[in-house]
């Protein structure tokens, strides 16, 4: 199976463009996957947001809202 992954973010104020960001890419491992989301949230300033794995379905996504 072949996946395609596109993360995008806009940003605008009072009509002005402030951050319009972009990430693509293509079959990657889960880690992988993991380590380019965060790094996206990262770029767009959601350093709350904390993506980790786990074995147990309910606790699949994180969230770690200090």
């Amino acid at each position: 199976m072949k996946e395609h992954f596109t993360l995008r973010y806009s940003a605008s104020e009072d009509g002005d463009s402030i951050m319009d960001l972009e990430m693509s890419f293509d079959n990657t491992s889960d880690e992988i996957l993991i380590k380019r989301i965060q790094d996206w949230l990262i770029a767009i300033g959601k350093t709350n947001i904390r993506i980790v794995t786990s074995n147990n379905v309910k606790d699949d996504i994180n969230f770690d809202l200090d």
